[in-house]
C-alpha cells in the first residue's frame, strides 16, 4: 500500500488566472492535506505561484514545456519544423521530469490541460499513473488552437499515456469517439466547480443589500446609478468569443432608444480584432453605451454592477464564467453551443440563442429589461442550479475517488 499522503504532481502549462489555472488553485486548496501532497509544477511565471505557495500542501516546482499546440496557422513547412523541434527538446524536457518525480517521490501525475505534453511522457517513463485533465475542445477546428500532430493523433495519444481521462463537460468528452465507447469508465465527466458559502435557506427578492453594492459598484468604474439596464462580457476578446455579436446586439437595441449599457471586462487577443472593434464602437449609438474595463482581476463589483451576463462563444468546452455569474446572483444568456448547454436551461437558470443570430439576442435582452419577474426567476434558478451541481465538495469527492481507484488499479498490475 501507498504510505499517505499521496504525493501527486500536477502539470501546469501558464502561471496566470485564467479558467483552467482556477479551476487548478480550486483543486490543490481543497484536496483534504492529510490525504495529499501537492506538487505543482508550472512551465510559466505568473500569479498563480503566489497562491499556490500560500497552501500548506503545496510545493511550487518549475519545468519547460513541450509546445505541441501553436496559436496561429502553420503552413506544411511549419508543421514539419514544429515536429522536428518537439522531438528534440522532448528528451531533455521528459527527464528533466522524470528527475523530479523520482526525487520527490511522486505517486501519480495529473496534467491540468491537453496543451502540456511532458508529464504524460514523464509519468510513462516512470511507471505510475497518469491523469489528463481535458479542459479544450480541440477536436473542433479553431483559428487559435492548432495541434503540432493533428487532432486524430493527439487524440490517440492523450488515450494511450493516460489511465484516466478528466473532462469538464459531455461535448469534451465526447470528442473522443471510438475510445470513449472501448472504454466508458476511462472517461469520467468532472465538471467545473466553485467554492460557495453556505446555502442560504431562501434568496430574497428585489434584495436592499444587493441595491447598496451595485450602486457602489457603479461608482469604482466611474458610471451613475441612473437605471439602466447593464449588460456584461467577462473573457477574452477574440472572434472565436464572438464578441462582435453581442456588440451588434446591443446596437440593434440602442438604435431603438432602449437604455441599455455593455459593460466589458477582458483583454483583446489580436490587434486586427482590436481595430475592427475600435471602428464599431464609434458608431453614434455606441460611443458612450459600449465601457471597456480591460482586465479585472476580481469580478466582484462588476458581477454587483451588472444585470445580466452574456455569454456570445460557440466554442466554450465548458463556460466558467457562467457559473460564477450566476453564484453572484447573475442570470445569464449564452449561445446554444459547446458546454455552455450543460450549465443552462433555457427558460429555467437562463436563456439560450443561436449562435449568430444577433437578433434573437437583442430580443432575449429587451425582453428581460421589461419583465423584472422573469429575470429574478432565472436569478434565483440560476443560483440553486450551483449549489446543486457545481460545488467544490462533490467534485472532490469526485476526483479523489478517481485517484484512490487508479491507485489501486496501478498496484494490482
Amino acid at each position: 500500500m501507498i504510505d499517505l499522503p499521496t504525493r501527486i504532481l500536477f502539470i501546469c502549462h501558464d502561471g496566470d488566472l485564467y479558467g483552467s489555472q482556477q479551476s487548478l488553485n480550486l483543486l490543490v486548496r481543497n484536496l483534504p492535506q492529510g490525504e495529499y501532497q501537492c506538487f505543482v509544477s508550472i512551465a510559466r511565471p505568473g500569479p498563480l505561484q503566489k497562491l499556490l505557495q500560500g497552501y500548506p500542501n503545496t510545493v511550487v516546482l518549475r519545468h519547460k514545456r513541450l509546445q505541441w499546440v501553436k496559436h496561429d496557422h502553420r503552413n506544411l513547412f511549419q508543421r514539419v519544423g514544429d515536429v522536428l523541434n518537439l522531438m528534440v527538446s522532448a528528451v531533455p524536457r521528459t527527464l528533466y521530469l522524470l528527475n523530479t518525480i523520482r526525487r520527490e517521490k511522486i505517486n501519480l501525475v495529473h496534467t491540468n490541460s491537453s496543451v502540456s505534453l511532458e508529464g504524460a511522457l514523464a509519468a510513462a517513463l516512470a511507471g505510475i499513473p497518469h491523469v489528463w485533465h481535458i479542459r479544450e475542445l480541440f477536436m473542433t477546428p479553431s483559428p487559435k488552437f492548432h495541434l503540432i500532430l493533428g487532432r486524430r493523433f493527439s487524440r490517440w495519444f492523450i488515450d494511450r499515456f493516460s489511465d484516466q481521462v478528466l473532462c469538464i463537460s459531455s461535448v469534451v468528452q465526447q470528442q473522443f469517439g471510438r475510445y470513449l465507447t472501448q472504454e466508458p469508465g476511462k472517461y469520467v465527466l468532472l465538471y467545473n466547480a466553485l467554492e460557495l458559502p453556505a446555502q442560504p435557506d431562501f434568496f430574497p427578492i428585489n434584495d436592499p443589500q444587493r441595491a447598496i453594492m451595485k450602486t457602489l459598484s457603479l461608482k469604482v468604474f466611474g458610471l451613475p446609478d441612473d437605471k439602466v439596464f447593464r449588460v456584461g462580457y467577462i473573457g477574452r476578446l477574440s472572434a472565436g468569443k464572438g464578441f462582435h455579436e453581442l456588440l451588434e446586439a446591443i446596437a440593434l437595441l440602442r438604435r431603438k432608444n432602449v437604455p441599455v449599457e455593455l459593460l466589458v471586462a477582458g483583454d483583446f487577443v489580436d490587434h486586427e480584432y482590436k481595430g475592427r472593434i475600435h471602428r464599431a464602437v464609434q458608431e453614434e449609438c455606441l460611443k458612450r453605451s459600449v465601457h471597456f474595463l480591460g482586465y479585472q482581476q476580481d469580478l466582484a463589483p462588476l458581477y454587483e454592477a451588472i444585470d445580466l451576463l452574456v455569454v456570445p462563444s460557440i466554442n466554450e468546452p465548458f463556460g466558467r464564467v457562467v457559473i460564477e455569474a450566476a453564484a453572484q446572483g447573475v442570470p445569464c444568456i449564452g449561445a446554444n453551443a459547446g458546454g455552455i448547454p450543460e450549465i443552462i436551461e433555457s427558460g429555467l437558470n437562463g436563456l439560450l440563442y443561436p449562435p449568430g443570430d444577433v437578433f434573437a439576442l437583442a430580443g432575449m435582452i429587451e425582453e428581460l429589461m421589461s419583465a423584472f419577474w422573469k429575470l429574478e426567476t432565472l436569478r434565483q434558478n440560476a443560483l440553486r442550479m450551483v449549489y446543486e451541481r457545481f460545488n467544490i465538495e462533490t467534485q472532490i469527492r469526485t476526483l479523489c475517488e478517481c485517484y484512490q481507484s487508479i491507485l489501486t488499479r496501478h498496484q494490482l498490475l
